[in-house]
């Protein structure tokens, strides 16, 4: 199995129009792409937008490997209030409909915060709703650990749920933010389930979202885990944000990247 590279399409930021930066990954070389404008907002997308954006995509011959979808600031997916979890649950659909517009298999959400251990009914009100749109429009959710400990909550949910409709995103910035090896121990549990990769380095102490083997994550023993799991999507997407790199011209961030995420790849292969 050999990885291709999907780039985060908000490198840069996740709320000016993302064409210039699916231009400057186009021109990287990159084929794949990581959707992660507007992840964090309450925008939803109108037919036209994705209409435009599957359009430019396919004029730059770039494919979206995954989508982050938002979890929103007033629509809230998963939570107790009926209103705020309805409008959530409609952002959700929203990115599942442009996950199918654009060709992607897969949407990343972030859990609700609190945890789903402290509203589980509602969360499970929400994929309960989210579950046969998700499967007619041929799209799985990813839940993505966060830097919570919530992989207590995952775990849960994924024995709820079949794999052909929930999955796991692992980011392996947020796994570093937890106790040492704890995030690793439990995605050595659960790999069966990952669908989704957000890779990206950081100190330990904050979610930099640095490039590839610049920072203290275990990367020979995550590319063991992935390597040993049934994982065999087509890319792995990096999610290393340029602010934090140092490099502030987007051609030679953009190699960086590129050139980190292939090296770690070629260790996933097994």
């Amino acid at each position: 199995m050999t990885f291709e590279i999907a780039a985060t399409t908000d490198y840069k930021n996740d709320i000016d129009p993302p064409e210039p930066s699916l231009q400057c990954i186009a021109d990287a070389g990159f084929r794949y792409v990581h959707w992660c404008h507007d992840w964090n907002s309450d925008r939803l997308y109108s037919k036209d937008e994705m209409e435009r954006y599957k359009r430019r995509l396919d004029e730059l011959n770039l494919c979206v490997h995954d989508i982050h979808g938002s979890a929103g600031l007033k629509s809230v997916w998963g939570v107790t209030d009926d209103a705020v979890r309805a409008m959530g649950d409609l952002l959700v659909i929203n990115r599942l409909e442009f996950a199918a517009q654009v060709g992607c298999e897969v949407v990343i959400m972030h859990p609700p915060v609190p945890s789903p251990k402290a509203n589980e009914a509602s969360f499970y009100r929400s994929l309960d709703a989210l579950q046969p749109i998700a499967r007619r429009l041929g799209v799985r959710i990813a839940l993505e650990n966060i830097p919570n400990g919530n992989f207590a909550d995952i775990t849960a949910a994924l024995a709820r749920y079949d794999g052909d409709f929930l999955g796991l995103c692992f980011d392996s910035g947020h796994g570093q933010l937890e106790p040492k090896g704890a995030m690793l121990d439990w995605l050595d549990s659960v790999k069966d389930r990952l669908i989704a990769t957000h890779l990206h380095d950081n100190d330990g102490k904050t979610d930099q979202h640095k490039p590839i083997f610049t920072g203290v994550v275990d990367w020979a023993r995550l590319a063991q885990i992935i390597a040993a799991s049934p994982y065999r999507r087509a890319a792995l997407t990096d999610e290393t944000i340029q602010a934090h790199s140092g490099l502030p011209d987007d051609a030679v961030f953009l190699q960086t990247v590129m050139s980190a995420a292939k090296r770690f790849a070629k260790m996933a292969e097994g």
